[in-house]
């Protein structure tokens, strides 16, 4: 409503009008009686006084036939000049005196260059005495008159215009008409003031009462009949007013009404198909109001209505294709997570709800063996499960692993419990195309009360991903709460403010060959260092940075700083290998090799010397993927380690289908070393795969001498731990490497 309000006071929308009321014209043409006759003009002169003397003639002689021809009103629609005749001006004069109360002047402009006091109006001679109307048309860009004013104003008094008195009431009017163009020109009767001068009164036959227009002999456009003397505009809107026609209906009363129509039909709750039938009814009201306005001769402004109704139209096919598109996953037709920002309401707060997703493992390898049709009956089925005892909430999906819904936390005594019990029905095994397949799906939770939905959300995705199947199926938030570190939302604030201010760095901790007790490789840590909390464990922040989605923006600033320090190392001739940790989880997609071209490209470094660590492997839901991004950058020539070995699920299945070329063997046996043979067979028989699989392996967590000889003895091939140094910047490693190279002892080096 307001951008037709705007468009309204630019009139922005009148050539829409314009164009209606000139098929209008056009649609009802028609015949019709006009009382009023016009005379035209054709002064002849090679001079300006000259061709004055010449309409002066035309003049007199067309006001002498119509005065016998007893007309009761003769309006003079042309400036009079004083000719180069003085008795014929003087005949004029008497003339016009003679006859002054049949007899009217007009003011105003007949052409646009005339725009001088001399070209509004007659000679003062002429003038004197004499009825003066305004003749006065307004014109539309196009030259085309489309309504025309009862009257002007000049020094503060209304001067009546020219229609005006062409009328059968002949007297002022008030109201603003439209000519009616249906009524063709034809109709009008027409007489050459030429010819009246040589054939006489004889020839001016008038209907009893009749009225004359001597016209201008300049020209003014009619809609559909070309171009015409501007005095039969006035003849056209004295006839328009004489049978009823030409009332102006003006934009804003239209508007209004199909406002109030809208609204109506937004506020009645219809359904459907009876919403859309109003909207039909009102455009068929239009398309109807046109043309009855035509038949009548109503002038009626129906662009802004038109323009209203479009712009609503608008409005409302976006709405329908955001649900129909934009707000649903196309292969399942279920709700997506806009969608679900939009009903929640995401940057708002729902203290009485809970926020669930469901992740379903393995989808993508399952959506391999079914058609399109399938995999929608696959996720609606797991869609209906999740449904049940909800009543009626909604569940959205994100096109991936993730499902959502919202639970009012007051229905349920024990939360966690319900879920449990839903996620016991949803994983039952799934029927579709008369197979069978397994379900597997964990639940993350959150119930924080003073958090937005969509932080909510976030923080929801975060549990379902570090729920576990086999022990721990639901996570609730309330796990995340109990360790306050995890959750300190203020310290998400200033993590996103050292993010955009590059306040991120890296620590080295050097790698030892524990054969010949070098330096040959490094392992690349992250740190911050917060000016209110100093400095910040990596497992605090990383996490948050995943929570928030920007964990790819921490692993390319640390990917980067890598690379610089090992180009500052390789400009002083040593060539550690370098290696960085990156998660297993985004290997989702292809997104981290592209990450990684970007950032080595360009650079004067050997990527033989960089290795990726890949840790959290059990987060690898799709080997094939993760195996084809892995294989992608190690064609640049980069090679892989797997992180933490031996614990959790960084298990046998990972080494064996993924291309490592190295494993780092968790820090839990290489502590226990000393005092549990366990620990020496375990770390034994890893360091005798890692030989016999043609892998480098890693000892990590190094914390004393005799640890480091146990090692040596077992034939792990290299070392890093605070015994033998702990991370230090990139320029102190320089330093050491130095210090070595002098032939200094380096060995030990605590940073």
């Amino acid at each position: 409503m307001v951008v037709v309000l705007v468009l309204a006071s630019m009139r922005f929308l009148s050539p829409v009008d314009f164009t209606i009321w000139a098929f209008q014209t056009r649609l009802f043409e028609r015949a019709s009686v006009v009382d009023v006759a016009y005379v035209d003009l054709s002064p002849q002169g090679d001079t300006q006084a000259e061709a004055a003397a010449s309409l002066n003639r035309q003049v007199l002689a067309s006001i002498r036939a119509f005065k016998r021809a007893d007309a009761e009103l003769i309006a003079i629609n042309v400036p009079l000049r004083r000719s180069d005749s003085p008795s014929l001006d003087r005949d004029l004069r008497a003339e016009l005196i003679g006859n002054r109360d049949r007899v009217l002047l007009t003011q105003g402009n007949h052409r646009p260059e005339d725009q001088d006091a001399d070209g509004k109006r007659s000679d003062p001679y002429f003038e004197a005495g004499m009825q003066v109307v305004d003749n006065h048309l307004p014109k539309d860009f196009l030259d085309l008159v489309w309504s025309v004013e009862p009257f002007s104003k000049e020094d503060g008094e209304r001067v009546p215009s020219l229609w005006t008195r062409l009328t059968r009431v002949g007297g002022p009017l008030g109201t603003e008409i439209g000519p009616d163009y249906s009524i063709l020109i034809e109709s009008v009767p027409r007489f050459d003031a030429a010819q009246l001068m040589s054939q006489g009164a004889a020839e001016a036959r008038l209907p009893g009462g009749g009225k004359v227009v001597i016209g201008s002999p300049y020209e003014t456009r009619i809609s559909n009949q070309g171009i015409l003397p501007s005095g039969l505009i006035h003849i056209l809107a004295a006839t328009t007013y004489d049978q009823g026609r030409g009332l102006i209906v003006y934009w804003n009363v239209l508007l209004i009404g199909i406002f109030a129509a809208l609204l109506a039909c937004v506020v009645s709750r219809l359904s459907s198909s009876s919403r859309r039938q109003a909207y039909g009814i009102l455009v068929t009201a239009i398309v109807i109001g046109i043309f009855l306005a035509g038949a009548f001769g109503v002038r009626a402004e129906f662009s802004y209505s038109i323009a209203l109704l479009a712009i609503y139209g608008g409005f409302r096919a976006l709405a329908r294709y955001k649900r129909r598109h934009l707000l649903l996953e196309p292969r399942s037709r279920l709700p997506n997570f806009v969608a679900l920002h939009r009903d929640l309401g995401g940057d708002e707060i729902a203290p009485n709800l809970a926020i669930v997703v469901a992740k379903v493992a393995r989808l993508d390898s399952v959506f391999t063996t079914l058609s399109p049709s399938e995999q929608e009956r696959y996720l609606r089925q797991i869609a209906d499960r999740l449904a049940i005892g909800q009543n009626g909430s909604t569940i959205y999906y994100d096109g991936g692993k993730y499902f959502a819904f919202a639970l009012k936390t007051a229905q349920f005594e024990d939360l966690e419990a319900h879920l449990r019990g839903l996620r016991a029905i949803a994983t039952q095994s799934v029927e579709v195309g008369a197979r069978l397949f397994d379900v597997s799906m964990t639940l993350g939770v959150d119930q924080d009360a003073y958090r937005t939905v969509s932080n909510r959300l976030s923080s929801a995705i975060a549990a379902a991903d570090r729920a576990r199947e086999a022990y721990r199926p639901v996570f609730m938030i309330t796990d995340f709460q109990s360790d306050k570190e995890d959750w300190d939302y203020s310290l998400q604030t200033r993590l996103e403010h050292a993010l955009s201010h590059d306040r991120i760095d890296i620590a080295l901790q050097p790698q030892f060959d524990l054969a010949s007790g070098d330096i040959v490789g490094a392992e690349a840590l992250a740190r911050w260092f917060d000016e209110e909390q100093g400095q910040i464990p990596p497992e605090r922040f990383i996490g948050q940075c995943e929570r928030v989605g920007r964990l790819d923006e921490l692993t390319e600033r640390v990917l980067s700083k890598t690379l610089d320090s090992i180009e500052a190392m390789s400009a002083n001739e040593w060539a550690p290998d370098v290696s960085l940790n990156i998660s297993a989880i985004q290997f989702a997609d292809e997104g981290i090799a592209d990450l990684i071209e970007r950032q080595i490209v360009g650079r004067a470094i050997d990527p033989k010397g960089v290795t990726i660590e890949l840790t959290e492997t059990a987060r690898i839901e799709n080997f094939v993927l993760a195996r084809r991004t892995i294989e992608r950058i190690k064609q640049l020539g980069m090679k892989f380690s797997i992180d933490d070995f031996g614990i959790q699920t960084a298990n046998l299945e990972t080494i064996y289908e993924l291309p490592f070329d190295e494993i780092k063997i968790d820090r839990l046996f290489i502590g226990n070393l000393r005092q549990s043979t366990k620990a020496r067979a375990i770390t034994s028989s890893l360091i005798g795969l890692a030989r016999d699989s043609g892998m480098v392996c890693v000892a990590e967590g190094i914390e004393d001498n005799a640890t480091l000889e146990l090692l040596k003895e077992l034939g792990c091939e290299r070392a890093q731990g605070y015994f033998l140094s702990r991370p230090i910047p990139p320029k102190d490693l320089i330093n050491l490497l130095k210090s070595r190279t002098d032939g200094l002892d380096g060995r030990r080096y605590h940073g």
